[in-house]
Formats: structure tokens, sequence, C-alpha cells
């Protein structure tokens, strides 16, 4: 399902159904990915004060504004389909670009430039979303296999024909929509700012 520049398809995988959201932020403004760690204060026997995790890996929260001359009911049916679903969303502040220039379609590894220090992406996410630059509805979501330093091994083949230098990749993680805030800025256009928060065991 599609609406403007809105994407939603069903993602199937090993341990997910989720709904693949694919909401382009509006570049002008931030997109801003944080860390919740939950904590909690507690006594040792010696009576001194130390924190400890009450989660295993931290939450991440993820935010960012759209913008949208959609007016009337379109736009806020779609935030209201979103709300009480489960999402895999990108993971915008980790955009990976391939080193081919060639297409990506039945390949099932993707030469890409130096991942080694995207934090998410080697540690805390199955999947990846490919994005058509030229057109951005065309999305594919994969499982990753394994990855180095300059490459992603995915579990299938990639089924659409993907060209490397007009594709990103997008890590994605599992949330739900925690926030919405509209804002008029002029009669006919509207600010959105959006909340993303992960899932948490």
């Amino acid at each position: 399902m599609t609406i403007g520049n809105l994407n939603v398809n069903d993602v199937s995988g090993s341990d997910i159904r989720n709904i693949f959201c694919y909401i382009i932020p509006n570049w002008i403004y931030s997109v801003n990915l944080s860390y919740n760690f939950r904590t909690v204060i507690s006594l040792t026997r010696r009576k001194l004060e130390q924190r400890k995790a009450l989660i295993v890996k931290p939450q991440r929260k993820l935010n960012y504004i759209i913008t949208t001359n959609q007016k009337g009911t379109t736009i806020l049916n779609y935030l209201i389909y979103l709300k009480a679903r489960n999402i895999v969303t990108p993971i915008y502040t980790e955009p990976v670009l391939l080193s081919i220039n060639d297409s990506l379609l039945g390949r099932t590894s993707l030469l890409v430039n130096n991942i080694s220090y995207y934090f998410n992406l080697n540690n805390y996410t199955n999947y990846i979303v490919l994005i058509d630059k030229r057109k951005t509805l065309d999305t594919e979501v994969l499982t990753i296999d394994s990855l180095t330093a300059d490459t992603i091994n995915i579990t299938s083949p990639v089924t659409q024909n993907f060209i490397g230098n007009t594709t990103i990749i997008y890590p994605l993680f599992s949330c739900y929509l925690s926030n919405k805030d509209f804002k008029d800025i002029t009669d006919t256009m509207t600010k959105i700012e959006l909340e993303f928060t992960e899932y948490v065991e």
C-alpha cells in the first residue's frame, strides 16, 4: 500500500511478521536516533549506590519530520493504521552505499562501502531494505545472513532489478509508532513529527 511518499507492506521472516513502514523524512530537518539503557539505582551491601541494567540491550528511538500537502484524513488515517501495528522501519542514520554499479538481481552477496563502524547494522538488526534512489517507492526487504567490513550476505537472492549506484541500503528495526505531532506550516503544508520506539523484551 502506498500513499504519496509512504510505503507499507507485509514483511515475513523466520522470526517476525511485521509491517514494513517506509516514510521518507524531510532531509531539511535532522533525523535522530537515541538510546535508552533503562537502569535502576540500587544499594550494595556496603550501602553504595550502583546502577543495574533492566534490559540486555539499549532501547532505540527514532525521531524525524515529514512534510505533506495531503490535507484531510488521508495521512491521518495512514498513521492511525500504523499506530496499532508492529512495524519495521529504516534506521536512517546508517545509510549504506554499494561499491558496484551492476544489477543486484539474483545476488546473495552485496558489495558495499566500509560498514565496520555501523553500530546497529553490525550488532542489532537482522534485516535490511534496498531502496531505489530514483524511484523511492521501489523497495525490497532482505534477511541478513552474515557481514564483513565490505560485504552484506543475505539469505535469499535479490528479486528486483536494483542497480548498485542508484540503490541505498538501510538496516531495519522493529518498533511501534509512539508519537505523532501535526503542525500546520501554511494553509497547504503540514509538518508531522514522528517518533518510533523499539519493542524490548
